[in-house]
């Protein structure tokens, strides 16, 4: 590590290194195993969108293995069906061949395809075909079934979701993790350029646990304080170490959505099958990439950005005007017409260039290894990224230093003044360098699964994320009081799961059992000037004082079993199953301060509890029908947490003196029932009309139920559990348009009210207490196209109104609720833009190994820019539109090219939620190598 922060710059040649070393081993390396025959009842992922029939076919043989056999006569003039998820290739060639006229027959490996009834001669052998790293594998461990399916779910089941396959997590990966989920409507991040984690926004419900991140059935959060901007969660995960996802808005059946009052993203970690190309038995995925717009992060302390304080008392009078009665009121206020020197405006930018748009300065490194036996299956991962501290964009509403005539009006007369301010999204000029944006990254994967006959699978996995990265302070952003480089925060999350899978050929058992653990130590050492202002800091000699290191542990099991029953003239299909989890936060301490070398005691920012939650859910789906759906769910939550820090409250007796009350440790018990229902009606193939009522309730979280550092609690004033109730009504539609173009879409109304919202700084100051109610109403919509050689999407989100009410402490319950748009307490960091969209156009060409196109994601303004209050940092952003464009080309079975430019237009702009009040990375060139064997 360099004395900036994060390593950069004089790794480039290692970096290099690293992918030249990625390329001899892709080149040098020849693999002679011959193919094996895949069972046709193997499940696998299929990404065939509907097309001319000879081409579905082609596509089919590569991504199954099988040999297809078509007479010639039939292929012509017929069109495919979609077909998109995971499914056996039996499954897959059924949908297919839906509505062709078309039936087929298959003898080991090969696939005959004939018309029904009868057969016929002549066929033509199209051979076999493969292709490598599958979009969207099955999962190891038996979880295959976890993800049946998925892929189709957003245009399907009665509710809003999004589905991102390995394809799309690599082609958006972005610079920062946050932007794996851009585009999505109603899904945002805050803080996206700060802390390398994620802290999901869905539909205007974030932290505290409200959008938990379930990797590999494993859930972490942490909860870290941001000065004046309140607090904000954060989960950590490797976007390269990711084989498909998919979150959901609103409450869920899902069995880990215990406290989803949001929503819930859910993800899986590569697998054996995203690996081995079909029909082999071992494989390796090699990933190179360098990228552009960054560089070293400068000495620490070095500042950046725009300050406030150079701009102080730097004032010209340009006019003077005095009252009647007051004639000699401007002989004291002389006037100056001296134009303003340019040297006023000048501040020292921190030191390096931007580098040329295609020079490469970081990149990363990547290596998967994995093994099938009959019964036993391994996959092992590596995952290396650096980035130094990347520079803005240079179009758009950039910090600069401007002057502003301010009128002062006193009882003399009227003088009016020229002073300098700043203007723009943010304190970064146009181009400059972001100070604190580096980062480091290494991650390991490892899962071996045991497959026993009778069902039975054992799936054991072992995940480690260790990120050094730059933290910064939103209040010192914002105050002006000194914006600087600092040392790398550090960061590491170790998670284990063992996954239990039983499932018989009967309808009645289909067992899951998860056990997981995870253990995050962060320590985040922050350049904050309040701290060093309150401590020592002396001239230009600066004393960095560390923050606490946080650990964190959670340890969680879950079970659940599914059985389908024949109801009437359906079936109805039965999820039933109970959680638990246990988690334990504590702080280490301040070592200079406690030790008495510094004046301030800062040791009460210590937040030290334990936290238990239990859960248990029976959820039904009903195939009433042909074209009724009906489906319903009961959850029931329980939670204990016990804060280790003692507390205590104070208030005025009836003489008026101050009385304080006893010390407590303070015990919160909480719970809950929570009901879903939908009704989903077919009244014509492909569409899909629902209605849905659900409910989530969310016990306070761990950091909301125990006190520290400018977050206290009221002990007479017990938190409530937080209520969702989602009311929500959509249209789905998966189909072809014109007979061979597949069309989908989702649109949705919702309208969320949350009862007894827990926020911090509302009715209690900086504690946390409920307030009555917060209001989310919008509207969605998304459609695909997809006609083969080219596709496109677009999506988009609108807010009717968002809304956080309370009764004012000094008013009795009966008055009139008042409603604040701008946010109650913190909340106000959370409030997304009232309008969002996105696009797409792409375009596949030669025999579809080119895959060309662009993306567009516009964010609007918040709907409410009114803020109150002193110190706050006022989070508001300009509305901009953002363009990627892409590229890939399959050079052949082994090796695939990447190319992407980020922001095309290098557009200057502030991500919406942004807390820290940082420009978001300008145009940025991504170059990545794979290699599949």
């Amino acid at each position: 590590m360099t004395d900036g922060g994060v390593a950069h710059g004089g790794n480039r040649r290692a970096i290099w290194a690293a992918a030249l070393l990625a390329t001899t081993m892709i080149s040098g390396t020849v693999w002679s195993t011959p193919a094996l025959a895949q069972a046709a009842s193997a499940e696998r992922s299929f990404d065939i969108p509907a097309q001319p029939l000879s081409s579905a076919l082609a596509i089919f043989g590569r991504q199954s293995g099988l040999q297809v056999s078509i007479p010639a006569d039939l292929a012509n003039g017929r069109t495919s069906s979609a077909v998109s998820g995971t499914m056996t290739p039996r499954q897959a060639l059924s949908r297919l061949l839906t509505g062709t006229g078309l039936t087929y027959r298959i003898s080991g490996n090969i696939v005959t395809l004939e018309r029904a009834p009868q057969a016929s001669s002549g066929t033509v052998q199209l051979g076999t075909l493969r292709v490598g790293g599958a979009t969207g594998g099955t999962g190891s461990g038996g979880t295959s079934g976890d993800w049946a399916g998925v892929a189709d779910q957003p245009y399907n089941a009665p509710l809003s979701s999004e589905y991102r396959s390995a394809k799309d997590i690599q082609r958006f990966r972005g610079t920062t993790v946050g932007d794996i989920i851009a585009g999505i409507p109603g899904v945002l991040t805050g803080e996206n350029r700060n802390s390398g984690g994620l802290d999901l926004n869905v539909r205007g419900m974030q932290g505290m646990n409200r959008v938990p991140v379930v990797v590999d059935g494993a859930q972490q959060s942490t909860v870290v304080y941001r000065g004046y901007s309140g607090v904000a969660s954060r989960n950590y995960l490797d976007p390269d170490l990711l084989g498909e996802m998919v979150i959901e808005k609103g409450p869920s059946t899902r069995p880990e959505a215990v406290g989803a009052t949001g929503g819930i993203m859910v993800a899986r970690t590569i697998s054996v099958d995203d690996i081995v190309q079909p029909g082999e038995t071992f494989g390796i995925r090699v990933r190179g990439e360098i990228r552009s717009n960054t560089t070293e992060p400068p000495a620490p302390g070095t500042k950046g950005g725009l300050q406030t304080d150079t701009l102080s008392n730097r004032t010209w009078l340009r006019s003077c005007t005095p009252n009647p009665g007051f004639p000699d009121f401007c002989d004291r206020y002389p006037v100056d017409d001296s134009p303003i020197p340019a040297s006023a405006y000048a501040q020292e930018a921190p030191p390096g260039s931007r580098p040329g748009t295609f020079e490469p300065t970081d990149g990363s490194f990547s290596i998967a290894a994995a093994k099938r036996w009959d019964n036993f299956e391994i996959v092992g991962a590596f995952a290396k990224r650096r980035a130094g501290n990347y520079f803005a964009g240079t179009n758009g509403p950039a910090g600069e230093v401007v002057s502003e005539l301010v009128e002062n009006s006193v009882a003399g007369g009227t003088r009016v003044y020229e002073r300098l301010t700043l203007a723009g999204d943010t304190r970064f000029r146009s181009g400059e360098q972001v100070v604190n944006t580096a980062y480091d990254n290494t991650s390991y994967l490892l899962k071996g699964t045991l497959r026993l006959d009778g069902g039975h699978s054992l799936e054991l996995g072992y995940n480690r994320f260790d990120s050094d990265y730059g933290d910064m302070m939103p209040s010192e952003i914002v105050r002006g009081e000194g914006f600087r480089q600092g040392e790398a925060s550090n960061v590491v999350v170790d998670t284990y799961t063992a996954r239990y899978r039983f499932n018989p050929e009967t309808d009645l058992i289909n067992l899951r059992a998860n056990l997981w653990h995870k253990s995050l130590e962060v320590e985040r050492n922050l350049y904050y000037g309040l701290i060093l202002w309150l401590t020592s800091f002396t001239g230009d000699d600066p004393i960095f004082v560390p923050a606490a290191a946080e650990f964190s542990k959670r340890t969680g099991f879950d079970i659940d079993n599914t059985s389908k029953i024949p109801l009437g003239s359906g079936e109805l299909t039965l999820r039933y199953g109970a959680s638990y989890s246990w988690e334990d936060l504590k702080s280490a301490p301040y070592p200079e301060l406690e030790s008495g070398e510094y004046a301030l005691d800062l040791t009460t920012d210590k937040h030290s509890g334990k936290r238990e939650e239990a859960s248990a859910f029976i959820s039904g789906e009903w195939a009433a029908t042909d074209w009724l759906q009906v489906d319903a769910a009961l959850r029931y939550t329980r939670s204990d947490s016990y804060d280790r820090n003692q507390t205590r409250f104070s208030y005025r007796d009836e003489n008026g003196q101050v009385q304080h009350g006893p010390w407590v440790n303070y015990e919160l018990k909480a719970d809950g029932f929570a009901p879903i229902f939908a009704a989903t009606v077919e009244p014509w193939d492909g569409v899909k009309l629902y209605a849905r009522y659900a409910e989530a309730i969310r016990t306070p979280s761990l950091f909301e139920s125990t006190v520290g550092f400018s977050s206290g609690i009221d002990p007479r004033f017990p938190i409530k559990p937080e209520r969702m109730q989602n009311r929500e009504i959509g249209i789905n539609y998966d189909g072809r348009l014109f007979g061979e173009d597949v069309l989908r879409v989702h649109a949705a109304y919702f309208d969320n009210v949350v009862d007894d919202y827990i926020a911090r700084g509302g009715n209690w100051g900086g504690s946390s207490s409920n307030i009555e109610e917060a209001i989310f109403e919008g509207a969605e919509i998304r459609v695909e196209y997809d006609r083969g050689w080219v596709y496109g999407s677009i999506g988009g989100m609108y807010y009717f109104d968002l809304n956080y009410c309370l009764y004012p402490p000094e008013q009795p319950e009966q008055d009139t609720l008042q409603c604040h748009p701008d946010g109650v307490g913190f909340s106000d960091t959370q409030i997304p833009p009232k309008k969002s969209a996105s696009g797409s156009l792409g375009f596949r060409l030669f025999d579809e190994r080119l895959d060309v196109g662009t993306r567009v994601v516009y964010n609007g303004r918040r709907p409410d820019m009114t803020f109150v209050g002193s110190g706050r940092v006022n989070v508001r952003w300009t509305p901009h539109t953002i363009v990627d464009f892409y590229t890939s080309y399959e050079i052949d079975d082994h090796f695939s090219v990447d190319f992407n430019i980020d922001n095309l237009t290098d557009r200057y702009y502030a991500d919406p939620l942004l807390i820290g009040i940082t420009a978001a990375p300008g145009r940025t060139v991504r170059l990545g190598v794979t290699g599949r064997f």
